[in-house]
């Protein structure tokens, strides 16, 4: 079964849930629309083997543009030139999802590769100390951008379920 079976509930529409049985996957394949969460988050390295989850998750969020909230992060990258392709390449991708309704109004971010982050988790402390100081002096740009992001989307969201 489909690990993401297991933690999520799929809905065909509002009312028609499916559920979480091995049937599921199956069932996904048949789904004109998918919707997981009111905000989806998608982390995505610029490399060809991503290709087929962006499709999927363009394809499947096309129809629900009004209620769900789509971010797609350019994960762990190198340069900016690489970063700057992978978003056209989105606006690209969702222009060939376009319905008729139009976009599918999406966020992008992206997360630059951080050595002391790779390094975390190893047998040095200077890689523990090297992260401590990282926290202290707030050197977190890329991440800031991306939660900013997600802040606004949460806001967005609650708004929205306080007029309900």
């Amino acid at each position: 079964m489909d690990c993401a079976a297991e933690v999520f509930s799929f809905r065909r529409n509002d009312t028609d849930t499916l559920s979480t049985t091995p049937k599921t996957t199956a069932a996904l394949k048949h789904t004109k629309k998918l919707r997981v969460s009111d905000i989806i988050v998608g982390l995505f390295r610029e490399e060809s083997q991503a290709k087929p989850g962006l499709h999927f998750l363009f394809e499947k969020t096309a129809g629900n543009k009004k209620s769900q909230y789509l971010v797609i992060v350019n994960a762990i990258t190198s340069d900016l030139q690489r970063t700057k392709k992978f978003e056209a390449d989105m606006n690209f991708l969702a222009e060939s999802f376009d319905t008729g309704e139009g976009l599918h109004p999406f966020d992008f971010a992206s997360v630059h590769e951080n050595p002391v982050l790779r390094n975390l988790g190893g047998d040095s402390d200077i890689a523990d100390r090297s992260f401590i100081e990282l926290i202290v002096q707030k050197q977190f740009r890329s991440y800031s951008h991306l939660f900013g992001i997600l802040e606004e989307k949460l806001e967005t969201f609650r708004k929205n379920m306080d007029q309900i």
